[in-house]
């Protein structure tokens, strides 16, 4: 009976470590973000003379798409967990993004050069603003893919892999975790825009203390160039938080491409932002992971910047058609409403919503089984030998 007992534990851990070490993977990418010594200007005009050396370079390659079962991947930029949706196909194709991410004691600051590969386009502000071209940004102060925490209060982004099959969205609380979009509406205003619990009932975040800025380059190939430059105040995260260096939070990016009322494509950077109904289980690798840390950068007190279209020429030239920035004000140009006298805030969750079924699941519950069988098969042999 000894040798019996001692055999079906032996079993039993090995069942359980191949159970583990097949969703024991990083689905996610972490990033440092370094802190900026001092405040820049937020005026829709990014150089790296400002903000420094960019943080992540985003384009379609590599990344999943509708057709996919595994989450995208690009070696040579370093880019994993990356989502690429089209409405039409070759539309969107070439689109194209840097982004820049910096902290300081008051302010998350986000900025993006988009390469938009079809004519500008955004109609409308509030909450039909996510129509159009425009950047999308949520941030989840209970860590990367918090909603993982709820299944398994051990979880570790950088040892265990998300569960794409079981949860669509990886935010802790989908209706509480900070989700704000810029744009500029119309062409001509930068807008910030704070998503409530629904899209329809959110408010203009430069009441909440935001800044933001937007440049518009619009060229004679119908292509358009469109730099985001933006501040979140913390307050907005959590109005509570106070940031430090070591902070480990989950983010998600996504950039949508359109020429109309409606979006022809976007680029994610992350799951569960955009499109996340559409996006296949197997390539969904929760949020990103951004890392305060001490490293500084420091805005250059001065830099040159095109902010106005070249003078005329009788030689030809592709030379791109400037519109004027104009940095935003309290007005959005938006029909904001007037936002809620509490701030939200970000709580914690268990199981959450989203799709039904797990592998980390799935692989526990194989093993459990195969120890019975092995079990069983042991009793009926060890009976065999006494009779």
């Amino acid at each position: 009976m000894k040798k019996f007992l001692t055999f079906l534990m032996v079993a039993t851990m090995l069942v359980s470590m191949f159970a583990l070490t097949v969703s024991a993977e990083q689905t996610n990418m972490d990033v440092n973000i370094p802190r900026f010594a001092k405040q820049p200007t937020i005026d829709g005009c990014v150089t790296t003379e400002e903000w420094g050396d960019v943080t992540v370079k985003m384009v379609t390659e590599g990344a999943a798409t509708v057709d996919d079962e595994e989450v995208g991947y690009n070696e040579a930029l370093g880019l994993r967990n990356t989502f690429y949706y089209f409405a039409v196909e070759g539309i969107c194709d070439t689109l194209a993004y840097d982004m820049w991410i910096r902290w300081d004691d008051n302010f998350l600051y986000v900025a993006a050069i988009v390469e938009d590969p079809d004519p500008f386009s955004l109609p409308k502000g509030g909450a039909e603003i996510w129509n159009g071209d425009c950047i999308q940004i949520r941030v989840d102060e209970k860590g990367p893919s918090a909603i993982m925490l709820g299944a398994d209060p051990n979880f570790n982004y950088k040892t265990d892999a998300y569960s794409g099959n079981r949860f669509k969205k990886p935010w802790s609380n989908d209706k509480e975790v900070f989700n704000a979009i810029m744009g500029m509406v119309k062409g001509d205003t930068p807008t910030f825009w704070r998503c409530g619990k629904n899209y329809d009932d959110g408010w203009n975040l430069v009441k909440d203390g935001a800044l933001v800025g937007v440049n518009l380059v619009q060229k004679d190939d119908g292509t358009c160039t469109i730099t985001y430059e933006g501040a979140i105040p913390w307050a907005a995260v959590n109005a509570t938080l106070i940031p430090k260096a070591g902070d480990v939070y989950g983010m998600g990016v996504a950039v949508a491409c359109s020429d109309s009322n409606e979006i022809n494509g976007c680029l994610q950077w992350g799951s569960g932002i955009m499109f996340a109904d559409e996006q296949p289980r197997g390539t969904r690798g929760g949020s990103q992971a951004i890392i305060l840390t001490a490293d500084e950068v420091t805005p250059a007190d001065g830099y040159e910047v095109a902010t106005e279209a070249p003078e005329e020429t009788t030689e030809e030239t592709d030379a791109p058609v400037v519109t004027t920035k104009k940095p935003a004000g309290e007005n959005d140009g938006s029909d904001a409403t007037t936002k809620p006298t509490t701030k939200p805030t970000v709580t914690g969750t268990g199981f959450g919503s989203g799709d039904e079924g797990s592998s980390a699941w799935i692989w526990i519950v194989v093993g459990v089984a195969a120890a019975v069988v092995v079990a069983v098969v042991v009793i009926v042999i060890v009976k065999k030998k006494k009779n």
